[in-house]
């Protein structure tokens, strides 16, 4: 449905409005290609690969796709591509999942700038770190940040969710558990962080230095949940990673209703979890989709301690010895296994006598024909 309304509507705004106007040249430009993407994806008319049997000659066609986070197929792939990954990663120790919101008068300053998110998490490490190393003499734990943009009403709400160890390392790498976060001093630390990146981020911007007054002056508070929710293994962790990863800002069978003109679509209204249907103009509908497209080359997801990627390599070593459990792994699908697994049969096996296909034509509606066997452009 979402990718009817855009090939309906976007046609309509060649010049980029009604969006435009709130991102910078290549940040749009990369929004209108990611958006062409996903349009065309899975489209045999716009791209497909060809595959031929070598003994009788049939031919079977795969649609390509687009491979974007915006998009639902390709999107709900990568996330469980990544937290099976990820899966293997995780040390053998419970973790806690924790929520740092902002409030909704800054929100729009994130919209064209989306390095903020990483300044404010990086920030935050810094808090985390301290708070370990003060209380409870522990250098090494780990976490990681998930950045969401998008709220229930899939609005633009940035906000971070984090899944961090409940405890870490001593100098010595005997593990400190640690069960309790507390809420004061990372409530002040944190509205401190997310108002002092925006001044130093917009330093002339009069509008925003009386927003940030007025919260200081109102005593504004900024919602956290540092008391968070408990997961005790790996399997629990996954989902979690699987709802905070990469899915798209508005599920398909939430929207019940589309005329080319308006969109309706529900959500769950918290506490009591009651569907209320919203009904927007399509514009303002796309508006509000696409500005949770990121940047391009921007990294949604962020690792800290023990889990990031410079960490070194020595204690990586040492602490798996004692504290990764051992996971099986899950291998990666290639496309034809999960049609397989999905249907039972082999989209490479040919239906006439049962031999292997083999990889034929790569056509393209931009590029052209690329012959594999020919090994040459057509």
């Amino acid at each position: 449905m979402v990718r009817k309304i855009l090939s309906v509507v976007i046609p309509r705004f060649p010049d980029g409005t009604p969006i435009q106007e709130f991102f910078s040249k290549d940040y749009f430009n990369h929004i209108k290609d990611t958006v062409f993407k996903s349009i065309n994806c899975k489209n045999f008319d716009f791209a497909r690969i060809e595959y031929q049997c070598p003994h009788c000659g049939s031919r079977a066609c795969k649609p390509v796709t687009c491979k974007t986070k915006f998009c639902p197929c390709c999107s709900k792939i990568y996330t469980e591509n990544w937290s099976n990954k990820l899966n293997q990663q995780m040390i053998n120790q419970k973790h806690k999942h924790l929520l740092f919101t902002i409030p909704k008068e800054l929100r729009s300053f994130f919209l064209n700038n989306r390095e903020l998110l990483t300044s404010i998490s990086d920030s935050l490490n810094a808090v985390f770190k301290n708070h370990f190393w003060k209380k409870y003499k522990i250098t090494h734990f780990g976490y990681i940040t998930f950045f969401h943009t998008f709220g229930r009403k899939s609005n633009f709400n940035p906000h971070l969710h984090l899944l961090i160890t409940c405890g870490g390392f001593k100098e010595s790498l005997q593990w400190k558990s640690v069960d309790f976060f507390p809420y004061l001093p990372f409530k002040n630390s944190w509205k401190y962080i997310v108002t002092t990146a925006l001044k130093e981020a917009f330093p002339n911007d009069q509008k925003l230095l009386n927003i940030i007054n007025s919260i200081w002056k109102n005593q504004i508070e900024f919602f956290i949940d540092v008391k968070g929710t408990e997961v005790y293994n790996s399997l629990n962790a996954l989902k979690y990673l699987g709802r905070y990863l990469a899915r798209p800002p508005l599920a398909e069978y939430r929207i019940t209703h589309f005329d080319g003109n308006s969109v309706t679509f529900w959500y769950e209204q918290l506490p009591e979890k009651n569907k209320v249907f919203l009904e927007l103009p399509v514009e303002k509908f796309i508006k509000q989709l696409v500005a949770h497209i990121p940047p391009k080359g921007f990294k949604m997801i962020r690792r800290y301690g023990i889990y990031s990627r410079n960490f070194s390599q020595e204690l990586k070593n040492l602490i798996k010895l004692k504290h990764l459990k051992k996971q099986k792994a899950i291998a990666k699908l290639t496309w034809a296994e999960r049609i397989e697994k999905w249907l039972g049969i082999n989209p490479l096996k040919c239906l006439q006598c049962g031999s292997n296909m083999i990889l034929s034509i790569f056509f393209h509606k931009k590029y052209g024909i690329f012959d594999f066997r020919l090994k040459k452009k057509i």
